[in-house]
């Protein structure tokens, strides 16, 4: 075996699983009644202002069997606030789904944060199936005229007079950056050595 043939394996394995990216979907079961602001979670920081309160894992109460887009437990608040989503990773993908404490249809807004597009803002318009007025937003940069974008921070609010909100299924896609641990590097290293010197030895 030539010593450029060892060269490239010593490369495949030290980048080998480096810059890996994967879909999270966070169901909001990792934390029961927590305080939402400033919880980080696979790759994204949620924050929230201007409201009373927002908890993470929380029941919504009839969500729970009644609605088509959340199941509980999910992350609730209350509706005078603002949530924040900010990414470690700005992601190509995002979706979630919202429920109000309304009995008629209404909407929510979205503004997007993101590179290389200025800010987006967005109202998701919501339906009533059955105690909650329900909506969904996708953002998804493959569709004509958003190729490229990254969003790096979703900024969320919510009717005031809905008194509360239920967020679920947030969806986004995070990179997956894994570095080999410092006893691999050595053992790849030192393997890399040897396979040099023997490849030095045939050749002499």
């Amino acid at each position: 075996m030539t010593l450029k043939v060892f060269f490239v394996a010593a490369l495949v394995l030290a980048f080998a699983g480096i810059g890996n990216a994967g879909i999270v979907t966070l169901n909001f079961t990792e934390w029961t009644n927590k305080p939402v602001d400033g919880v980080s979670q696979a790759g994204v920081t949620l924050g929230f202002t201007g409201g009373t309160d927002a908890t993470y894992g929380k029941a919504l109460g009839t969500a729970g069997g009644t609605s088509p887009l959340l199941s509980d437990p999910v992350l609730e608040g209350d509706s005078n606030g603002t949530l924040t989503l900010t990414f470690l990773t700005p992601t190509p993908f995002l979706q979630f789904a919202v429920a109000i404490g309304l009995l008629t249809p209404s909407s929510f807004t979205v503004e997007l944060f993101g590179s290389p597009s200025p800010t987006s803002s967005t109202v998701v318009p919501t339906t009533t199936p059955v105690f909650f007025s329900e909506g969904q937003f996708t953002y998804d940069n493959t569709l004509p005229g958003l190729e490229g974008t990254l969003i790096s921070q979703a900024r969320i609010t919510f009717p005031a007079n809905a008194n509360r909100f239920g967020l679920d299924n947030l969806t986004f896609i995070a990179a997956d950056v894994s570095v080999p641990e410092p006893g691999t590097w050595w053992l790849m290293g030192t393997g890399l050595l040897s396979a040099l010197i023997l490849a030095r030895k045939r050749r002499v």
